[in-house]
Parts: C-alpha cells; structure tokens; sequence
C-alpha cells in the first residue's frame, strides 16, 4: 500500500490507525517529537494559518450572504460564518495543523467542548479585566484573545487531536 492510500474505518470515513513507515520516518502520529509528525513550533505556525483560514471562510460567508443571497440580518449571516468557520478550523487541524487520525464524533465533540471552554475563558478575562476592573475594553481583548488562542492551540493538541493509541 502506498504512503497516500489509507484504510477506511467501517462506518466513519476515517483512515483507521494502521501507521505505516515512509523513508525511515513514521506516519500518522508516531514519529518522534510531536503529534502527526511535526514539531510543536511547525503546528503552531499550522495552528495560526489554519485559524487565519477558517477566519477567511466566516468573513466571506457573512459577506456573500449579505451581498448575493441577499441575508438581511448580518446576526444571521455570521451563524453562517460561524458554521463554515469552524468545520474550516476542525477539518484544517484535523488534517494539516495535527495530523491526526481517528472517529470524527469523538473528536469534533471535543472540539466543540473545547471552544465552549476558551469562549468562556476570554469571556471572563473580558468580564474580569474590563467590567470589574475597568480597564478599556482593548486592552482586556488582546490579553484575552491571546490567552483563549494559546488554550486553544494546547487542547487541541493535547486532548482533541492527540495520537490514537
């Protein structure tokens, strides 16, 4: 079998956790130092393009379903966003940012925890930094979103996308 075939799990379209060698180097999460292969500094430069991406996709979907399908509420427009925002962001970590492999339900359950998890964590940095302490709201944004991102990035990579073993 070749090092792009892979074996198709009964019932959830994913590749089965059947790791193969390639030119000396484990695939499928096994090699040495990090998940899929690839280092921690490779999949956070991965975990910020895949996130600027899914980024991308929300803003478009909001603007083409203002501007072509004529969505009058842009609150509705970004449920769209939302939507193909983040299956944008799951399959791309999935995939590319974490290698990963294994039953989707699982994992895109846990995904979506996870991003309950980080809302309510910068949530509350926002809540903390800038109703109570009253510090002006941009401020509090940055800390916040860089903290719900760096949580975000080790969830996702130690529990959402980890090695199947």
């Amino acid at each position: 079998m070749s090092e792009h075939q892979d074996h198709r799990a009964a019932g959830d379209g994913e590749a089965s956790a059947a790791p193969e060698a390639v030119h000396g180097e484990a695939v499928h999460g096994e090699a040495a130092g990090g998940e899929g292969g690839h280092g921690v500094a490779t999949q956070a430069g991965r975990f910020v393009l895949v996130g600027l991406t899914a980024t991308a996709v929300h803003f478009l979907v909001i603007v083409i379903s203002i501007h072509v399908f004529s969505v009058r509420s842009p609150t509705l427009a970004t449920v769209f966003g939302t939507v193909l925002g983040t299956l944008t962001s799951y399959f791309g970590h999935h995939r590319y940012t974490f290698s990963a492999i294994g039953r989707h339900v699982p994992r895109f359950s846990m995904f979506i925890a996870t991003y309950g998890l980080v809302m309510g964590l910068h949530a509350g940095t926002m809540y903390v930094l800038s109703d109570l302490l009253g510090i002006a709201y941009a401020i509090p944004f940055v800390i916040a979103t860089v903290a719900s991102a760096t949580a975000t990035f080790v969830l996702n990579r130690q529990i959402v996308f980890r090695p199947v073993s």
